[in-house]
């Protein structure tokens, strides 16, 4: 779900290319690190099997699992997936954008045909989440444009 945003700006000094795109990668970062924090433990929960459309699991599997960890959350067989994934991320930003890296199990990539993409699961956002994502994204490079002397900044 790709995003496009136009910033204009008036007045004060010409912000430059390079302050621009130190912005970014900081407005950038800091929704990466949110996700983390606020969206992704969310992944874990029972709702999410319908908000984020995850496949459904076979009857046989959601039985075992009740049956030895005593839950039935998404994503969820001992835990040790949440554990990694939860505890911490890597944020890098490079030239060509931001990119966060979170631990996981191999088998979290490992898929066989007719299996659930995991992978793909664990990552997905709602677009009323990406609207919000998106607003803070804005707002933090609102706040970092018009913290230069004498800048008013409008995004479209």
């Amino acid at each position: 779900m790709p995003t496009q945003t136009t910033i204009t700006t008036t007045g004060g000094p010409k912000t430059t290319k390079r302050k621009l795109r130190l912005y970014k990668k900081t407005a950038l970062s800091e929704a990466i690190d949110e996700w983390h924090e606020k969206r992704l433990p969310d992944h874990f929960r029972p709702k999410a099997t319908g908000l984020y459309r995850y496949k459904m699991r076979s009857r046989k599997y959601e039985e075992k699992k009740r049956r030895i960890h005593h839950h039935s959350n998404p994503l969820v067989y001992s835990g040790e997936t949440r554990f990694m994934a939860t505890r911490s991320i890597q944020i890098t930003a490079t030239a060509k954008g931001v990119t966060g890296r979170i631990q996981v199990p191999k088998y979290i990539y490992m898929r066989r045909l007719g299996q659930p993409d995991l992978a793909s699961e664990l990552t997905r956002i709602t677009r009323a989440e990406l609207k919000t994502i998106m607003a803070g994204v804005e707002a933090s490079l609102v706040e970092q444009i018009n913290g230069e002397k004498e800048r008013t900044v409008e995004i479209v």
